[in-house]
């Protein structure tokens, strides 16, 4: 073991013990609380230890508004999935949303994310599922953001009470496809597209485990899709995502 990795294994075990002393004294004091920790990116091989111990806890470092730091939250993401449930949420930061930058560096201004990137946020954040936090000032948010945020179909697919761990089922070049299983024996299912081009994503229900014919709902518009058999293809916008849900 290098110098470096002894160094970290010790900062490691000093929060694990930090951890354990934290919920022992919340489990005393017989209150209920949320227990969350921000370490920045939790290493992915404590998820026993820390959702056995915490809440939610940061898999990221502090997360921002450009493309590089959502394009990693999607592998960052794959890494913790089925590590969530009732209880215990891995979190993927709040979210950089309409008018942000009050007093950080850059001064204020509204998210740089493209409209379409917002949409990948949030249904990645909405599969995860991961808490939802507003990294953002409320009542200056504009339409679009408000949409965005009271959507109650996409929230549903977070708050879905069976609080099953979306998980990536697909994975092609710049593309990828991830699916939750909701109540009712229905799923959410989002098509991703990574690459900096509009892209053709595929869904096929050998990959997701999926039987029949079911009918797809588009979760941001509302639309209806119809019914589908064997697969579902959509030209999903550079950065976008189509969120649907699939009910028997």
């Amino acid at each position: 073991m290098s110098d470096g990795e002894a160094f970290e294994q010790e900062i490691i075990g000093r929060h694990k013990e930090e951890i354990e002393t934290l919920r022992h004294a919340i489990d005393k004091s017989g209150r209920p609380m949320v227990f969350s920790t921000s370490p920045g990116e939790t290493p992915a091989d404590q998820r026993e230890h820390i959702a056995n111990h915490a809440n939610m806890w940061r898999v990221s470092g502090d997360f921002w508004d450009n493309w590089k730091s959502l394009d990693h939250a999607f592998d960052l993401a794959a890494t913790w999935q089925g590590a969530g449930g009732p209880g215990h949420w891995p979190d993927y930061d709040m979210l950089p949303l309409g008018r942000i930058g009050i007093r950080c560096a850059g001064g204020k201004r509204l998210s740089r994310f493209t409209h379409d990137e917002q949409i990948a946020m949030m249904s990645l954040w909405a599969l995860g599922p991961s808490p939802l936090m507003l990294g953002g000032d409320l009542p200056a948010n504009d339409d679009w953001t408000l949409s965005l945020i009271s959507n109650r179909a996409v929230l549903a697919v977070n708050q879905d009470p069976l609080g099953n761990p979306g998980r990536r089922v697909d994975r092609q070049n710049h593309t990828e496809v991830w699916l939750k299983e909701l109540m009712g024996g229905k799923k959410a299912v989002g098509l991703f597209n990574r690459d900096n081009k509009q892209s053709e994503v595929t869904l096929t229900w050998y990959a997701a485990g999926i039987s029949g014919k079911p009918s797809a709902r588009d979760l941001w518009t509302g639309r209806e899709l119809g019914r589908f058999d064997k697969e579902m293809k959509s030209t999903v916008p550079s950065h976008g995502c189509l969120l649907v849900l699939l009910s028997p």
